[in-house]
């Protein structure tokens, strides 16, 4: 009975019986129980350990009881406190309803009336607990439970309680009471006496979270959080969303406040300055006399100052062409976990809007910003949407969609003037929308027409020895670009819709698009990033002039440019990681520290560390290279152009996928350089895994109508043997071995959405479900009974239990919740994707995670306008052909 939730079981068995775990805090594990007493659900929350250890049972007992005197509306109470077997506990009754933290988690910003609401109520709350002596000293949206639109405050004084109960002593547990974001500058620089103008503070924090987006001052760790909160003053909520009352943006103003004095005297105050349209302060005043003096008297030099900083910080301005146009930075106000997507955006036809798919904690979704707009908006019905794209009169939005359970996109549309969503043609893998008003896709290598973006598709060209994709309508309507990677680079070709004649343009390019100053916009395979431009004449159907770079700070992600021009000349497009600011490869452990690696490139995909620690191998997505590197020497050897890789048992050689036409390779390649490549296979697939024993290679490939399917390669006999292992109508992908070898975990979307499973292996048993709220990306630790995965949002942790040949699950654990730098699955470390882009070390208990330079990911979505780009266009042309 050594394990802890065994004992912590028994020991509470005549009063409580657990049933799941829910989470765990900073302080606290808790736990989904039912009061036997009372036959009643609650939250049971038991200490950490070592907090444990530090208070002391009796202290802890004593000082908590003053909070379960709090009665207030508002105020979850406190049910019961105590200790069994060592344990420290305390209960509280279960809310079955969702935290402030999921629904900003999910909504991001909420109404303007709605955060108040909550914020009064909140407030209401602490003014009835500092009138009876008790400060929370933990305010955050964590601790805010919504049931039915009714705010109640979570663990009131559980922070007070403990840190008088460890005497001072909390720094010896390495925790620290408060959340970095939400945290007083007294308490950011642990000042001994905290008032209640602290928990105003962090109620401020919350409230400026629930307006704008994101908590007044961020950064990619404590320390950095905690310095800003010392040393800068936040920007006004006002600059960041302009619709905000002023007698709020005065109040929140307030409330954050550096020095305590100068905050609000109470709570109730706050709570009062938010419901009175008149209130401002002497400062807000000040500053909005001197504007309007500044206004009668003309512009100042201090006016004009201030002018040039918002013209300077306004993303798009007033879309003004200029003569030489400047690329204008144009970031998104959504959050710092936003991910662009691949084929992820899309600009009207009148150059005024753009539509952006993009990542957020783990779910994707559509969003639009109009040029008179100040931020993305979340399109409603577009989740997991990808490739978006407008109409020629820029009314309606058309874009690929998944099909639950079918492993396949549909098309559809969605009128942006009110309207629903149709589905235009099942089973789309590209499509591009015309002047004309023709759509063209691509479905399963064979291109087609759908006339007026409606109706049943037309066949217009197939190729048996050419995988076609790509297509794009010319504005004559009599043609189409498409690309094709017959050449394995990739090729750019014209389509005759009359002839039915194919033209080839260009041996190495993807992604065609033609542009009214007369050029074919395409971007240039790997290693280049650039977005090139070739002079064409349309009514002749020729190239009249060699291509050349036109953009080449444009970022690339999955080999696909992020880029797209309006009919005017307006160009929109994801910009790249400027030299210096790729991505690192970062040790974690598991409390959430990461330790970098010297290691730094644009993108890096499919990080495995090899099975004796040693060696690390990785793709440079921008440049089609796998590497292996030597943690040891530091030494990097290239070892050539490998789509997928996985590490042999023997940590000396590598299996590989390497892209060939419209095909794949299977290879074993060695690491050190000795001895030759072997070909195991020729075949439409790519490296997951590679069994402990050596004798299976895990493949995915994808399978016409079906999606992704899961194979097996044999490797142990006279010659490789191929069998299926996974396929159904759905897709299963991200096969990983257990350490045994009796095991595969995978991904699959059968119940409509990605979540993890296991089936017995190499043969395929009944699957046994191991994540419950999505997963992808799933990853087996040493010790053979734990699976870590991407879940949503965060890192999660599944603990099994293997008895008699069966699995269970035991428990489910949120990963580094309050490490400092909040890791999510979808922000600093980067760990979503297919591949996966984490690995864990065989040989001790850390990760190995991709982390994003925080000036790419955590500053705002790097999108950039360019006005006028067509005059730019014809300019870099005529100096092109003068060379």
């Amino acid at each position: 009975m050594s394990d802890p939730l065994s004992r912590l079981s028994a020991a509470l068995a005549d009063r409580y019986r657990i049933e799941r775990e829910l989470g765990q805090g900073g302080m606290a594990t808790v736990y989904l129980a039912e009061d036997l007493k009372h036959d009643r659900k609650v939250a049971l929350k038991v200490l950490k350990p070592e907090l444990a250890a530090v208070i002391g049972a009796e202290r802890f007992v004593v000082e908590i009881k003053t909070t379960a005197a709090l009665q207030h509306p508002h105020i979850l109470p406190l049910f019961d406190s105590g200790t069994a077997d060592s344990f420290l506990y305390y209960v509280m009754p279960f809310i079955d309803g969702e935290t402030l933290r999921s629904k900003l988690d999910r909504e991001t910003q909420l109404g303007i009336e709605e955060a108040v609401s909550i914020t009064s109520a909140v407030a209401d709350a602490l003014d009835y607990a500092h009138r009876h002596g008790v400060i929370h000293r933990d305010i955050k949206p964590e601790n805010i439970l919504l049931h039915d639109g009714r705010p109640m405050v979570a663990d009131f004084g559980i922070a007070l309680a403990l840190s008088a109960a460890a005497g001072g002593r909390m720094t010896e547990t390495g925790m620290s009471l408060g959340t970095p974001h939400y945290m007083s500058p007294e308490q950011a620089t642990a000042e001994k006496d905290i008032s209640a103008r602290s928990d105003v503070y962090s109620l401020g924090s919350v409230l400026y979270e629930m307006l704008t987006g994101n908590p007044p001052h961020t950064g990619a760790s404590a320390q950095q959080i905690i310095m800003k909160i010392v040393t800068e003053e936040a920007a006004p909520v006002t600059n960041l969303r302009k619709a905000v009352p002023n007698n709020v943006a005065a109040a929140v103003a307030k409330a954050l406040e550096k020095l305590a004095a100068d905050r609000f005297e109470s709570a109730k105050a706050f709570g009062d300055a938010l419901g009175d349209s008149h209130y401002t302060t002497p400062r807000l005043a000040a500053t909005r006399g001197a504007a309007v003096a500044g206004a009668r008297r003309g512009l100042t030099v201090g006016l004009g100052a201030a002018l040039a900083v918002m013209t300077a910080v306004a993303a798009w301005a007033l879309f003004v062409p200029r003569a030489a146009p400047p690329a204008v930075p144009f970031h998104s106000s959504l959050s710092d976990t936003l991910l662009p997507l691949p084929n992820g955006i899309a600009i009207s036809p009148d150059g005024r809007t753009v539509v952006l798919a993009a990542q957020i904690g783990g779910s994707t979704q559509l969003f639009l910003r109009s040029a008179e707009g100040e931020q993305f908006r979340p399109i409603v019905g577009t989740e997991d949407a990808v490739q978006p794209m407008f109409s020629p009169d820029g009314r309606t939005l058309a874009f690929r969609q998944p099909v639950a359970g079918r492993g396949i996109h549909s098309l559809r549309r969605l009128s942006l003037v009110g309207g629903v969503i149709q589905t235009i043609v099942d089973s789309a893998i590209y499509a591009s929308w015309g002047a004309d008003g023709t759509i063209m896709a691509d479905r399963g290598g064979a291109l087609y027409r759908i006339p007026g973006g409606t109706g049943v598709p037309e066949p217009v060209f197939s190729s048996e020895t050419m995988a076609v994709t790509s297509p794009t309508v010319l504005p004559d309507g009599k043609g189409a670009l498409f690309s094709s990677n017959e050449v394995g680079a990739g090729g750019i070709y014209l389509l005759d819709f009359k002839t039915k004649a194919v033209t080839a343009l260009f041996e190495n390019g993807f992604n065609p698009r033609y542009v009214a100053p007369g050029f074919i916009i395409y971007h240039a395979p790997a290693p280049s990033v650039a977005v090139m431009a070739a002079p064409f004449d349309l009514p002749a159907r020729q190239i009249t002039g060699p291509p050349i770079p036109v953009l080449s700070d444009v970022w690339r992600f999955n080999g696909i440019a992020h880029w797209d021009v309006s009919d005017n000349g307006t160009l929109v497009y994801v910009q790249a990681p400027q030299v210096g600011d790729g991505e690192r490869l970062s040790w974690v452990d598991m409390a959430g520290t990461g330790a970098l690696l010297p290691l730094q490139v644009a993108d890096f995909e499919t990080p495995r560390v090899s099975p004796d620690g040693r060696r690390i191998a990785y793709l440079d997505f921008n440049s089609g290279v796998t590497s292996v590197y030597d943690i040891s020497t530091g030494a990097t050897t290239r070892l050539g152009g490998y789509v997928t890789h996985a590490w042999g048992p023997d940590s000396r050689s590598l299996y590989v996928a390497e892209l060939v036409g419209s095909t794949n390779n299977i290879l074993r390649v060695p690491v050190d350089g000795a001895g030759a490549i072997d070909t195991l296979l020729q075949d439409a697939s790519w490296v997951f895994d590679v069994s402990p024993d050596g004798t299976w290679v895990i493949l995915g490939r994808v399978s016409e109508g079906r999606g992704n399917d899961i194979d097996i390669l044999r490797i142990d006999g006279a010659s490789p043997v191929i069998e299926p292992y996974l396929r159904a109508n759905w897709n299963e992908r991200q096969g990983d071995i257990s350490p045994d070898g009796r095991w595969m975990a995978y991904a699959s979307d059968e119940s409509g959405r990605n979540e993890i499973y296991v089936r017995s292996f190499p043969e395929p048993g009944a699957p046994v479900q191991i994540s419950d709220s999505g997963g992808v990306g799933p990853a087996w630790a040493p010790d053979g009974s734990t699976i870590y995965y991407a879940g949503g949002q965060w890192m999660m942790r599944a603990s099994l239990s293997l008895q008699q040949g069966q699995i269970t699950v035991r428990s489910r654990t949120r990963l580094f919740p309050h490490s400092g730098l909040e890791v999510t699955t979808a922000s600093f470390f980067q760990t979503l994707g297919f591949p996966r882009r984490y690995d864990v070390d065989p040989t001790s208990n850390r990760f190995l995670m991709v982390q994003s330079k925080e000036e790419v990911f955590n500053l705002g979505v790097p999108v950039r306008v360019v006005t006028n780009w067509f005059e730019e266009l014809k300019q870099l042309a005529a100096e092109g052909q003068k060379r």
